[in-house]
């Protein structure tokens, strides 16, 4: 059945997009004529080579993918190889299903056959649809950063491919289909519960090594925590002598006053609300060498962030890199400042966050915001340039955004996933 090229192509794209891109029709108006041609490139050109057609026709359309979508190549070939994985295994369950039919009730329709396909694709889309988008990044996320995964992935694609010749050369029938299908399900099922066993043992590992790296910082935020009781003693009896030395009418004013300049510098004992291990290290460690410069650092922090897409590691990348290029930024300022906010954003389908890093620049008209997050562009020096570069890259494994503007004297980046 050559047609049946067109609808792998189309099932092939529309669960690359429900996973990778949330939207089932996207390309749809391309897609949908490279399908049809692609029946007669497969009917009259691609025989010749049978072997190989479906290589072929994998090459070009990750290629037509690539083109469109303007993402990394590898990317794209992770995002097809998935789909088209997810593609092969409704055919797989469609062989076992159909074959099982024949054998009970002696129905042999090519008909059934392709229409038992299509409703079991269209089960798979649905199933896959209703997965949180959160849910879907992650996993894809792991899987794209896991050298493991992507061995097993590429495996599970070559016995895909083994079966898919095999059923096509051979046509595939009786005890023998349904005892291929039975493996083949198996050795899936086999894969992914060990992708999931290795990476949880691999989490649990990098876990452990960010709270060792992290422990020094914590350990010198703790003792200035108890440094700081003594001062709360000073504190008071500061208050104390400003009631007795003001008039009634003052009184209130001044310790108002006095209590507010105490919280504006109260950086440490702000960070005690915040419950993320890292988030808490990398702003603390990042305030300490702020105020060593003389720069007035300011925060927000409303979202521990439990849920991101990111791992620890790559969101030390994240934080770490855009507070390192705001205190860069700010050096040579008059009045160096930089505000930093954590947040959710309001939405009911998708839990979002939104990082904003703003601070003051010397002079806003040498800032290109055209090619500022691109990689090695800096005015930095040799050497440097890629911070901005490296968030930008992991921002966009997440489906994530990264937005920059400029406001008088001032830049804010912000970063939502």
């Amino acid at each position: 059945m050559d047609y049946i090229t067109a609808f792998e192509v189309l099932f092939t794209i529309i669960f690359r997009n429900i996973l990778f891109d949330d939207n089932p029709k996207k390309y749809m108006e391309t897609i949908i004529p490279l399908s049809i041609l692609l029946i007669f490139v497969n009917k009259y050109i691609l025989r010749y080579i049978p072997n190989i057609a479906i290589v072929v026709i994998t090459s070009i359309i990750i290629l037509v993918i690539w083109i469109l979508s303007k993402v990394e190549l590898s990317y794209v070939v992770l995002q097809i190889i998935g789909a088209s994985i997810i593609m092969f295994l409704g055919e797989v369950i469609n062989l076992s299903f159909v074959t099982l039919l024949g054998r009970l009730a002696n129905i042999e329709s090519k008909i059934i056959t392709l229409g038992a396909l299509l409703l079991i694709w269209i089960l798979i889309a649905y199933l896959l649809a209703k997965v949180k988008k959160n849910e879907k990044i992650n996993i894809v996320y792991k899987i794209q950063n896991n050298k493991l995964a992507l061995n097993i992935l590429f495996n599970i694609m070559l016995v895909a491919l083994l079966f898919k010749t095999l059923n096509d050369n051979f046509e595939l029938v009786g005890r023998v289909a349904i005892e291929i299908a039975f493996y083949i399900i198996l050795f899936i099922i086999l894969s992914f519960n060990l992708f999931i066993i290795t990476t949880k043992e691999l989490n649990e590992k990098h876990k452990l090594q960010m709270e060792n790296n992290f422990r020094p910082i914590l350990e010198d935020y703790i003792h200035k925590l108890r440094a700081n009781e003594h001062e709360y003693k000073n504190h008071l009896n500061a208050i104390y002598s400003i009631i007795q030395v003001s008039d009634e009418k003052e009184i209130k004013s001044n310790i108002n006053k006095y209590i507010g300049n105490i919280k504006e510098n109260n950086h440490l004992n702000n960070l005690l609300y915040v419950n993320n291990t890292i988030l808490k290290a990398i702003l603390y460690s990042k305030m300490s060498l702020a105020e060593e410069k003389g720069i007035d650092i300011k925060y927000d922090i409303t979202s521990n962030l439990e849920e991101i897409g990111l791992d620890d590691m790559d969101l030390v990348v994240v934080l770490s890199n855009l507070l390192n290029n705001a205190i860069e930024g700010v050096e040579g300022t008059e009045n160096p400042w930089i505000n930093v906010v954590i947040s959710e954003l309001n939405n009911k389908d998708e839990k979002e966050y939104i990082i904003r890093v703003s601070n003051s620049v010397n002079d806003i008209n040498q800032i290109d915001l055209s090619s500022i997050t691109n990689k090695g562009t800096t005015t930095k020096g040799e050497n440097r340039g890629y911070g901005l570069y490296n968030v930008k890259k992991l921002i966009k494994k997440v489906n994530g955004n990264i937005l920059i503007e400029m406001e008088k004297d001032s830049i804010i980046i912000e970063v939502i996933i």
